[in-house]
């Protein structure tokens, strides 16, 4: 074990949440989705076996989000630094939390996802 090279094992780590997070998501979760007035929608939130996109259906809807188009997922914190907040999120600033994680999606399109602690 000391020829290992140092940060293996933290690679290993690395890798073995990864692959949790894909598995998980091939199978899909149900997740919050916060919309302008504040309220929440539960979509099932998965990624295609391609790894391509992200699909949330909610009842007879859905919404494919293509992955290259995600240009960056953001915190509140992180809104404000890029100049997002104000008229470009409109009303849904007023109900970020620190369990918020905005999906900026080509520049222009935002969702908004409230996971859980």
């Amino acid at each position: 074990w000391h020829n290992r090279r140092p940060g293996a094992r933290d690679e290993g780590l690395v890798q073995d949440a990864l692959q949790t997070f894909v598995r998980t998501m091939l199978r899909g979760i149900c997740i919050e989705v916060l919309l302008d007035d504040g309220s929440v929608i539960m979509p099932h939130a998965s990624l295609n076996y391609d790894l391509t996109q992200l699909v949330l259906n909610m009842n007879e809807a859905q919404q494919c989000i293509p992955l290259r188009d995600v240009v960056a997922a953001a915190a509140p914190v992180e809104l404000q630094q890029r100049g997002v907040l104000g008229s470009r999120l409109g009303s849904i600033q007023n109900h970020l939390d620190e369990r918020c994680c905005t999906l900026i999606i080509g520049g222009a399109t935002f969702i908004t996802l409230r996971l859980d602690n």
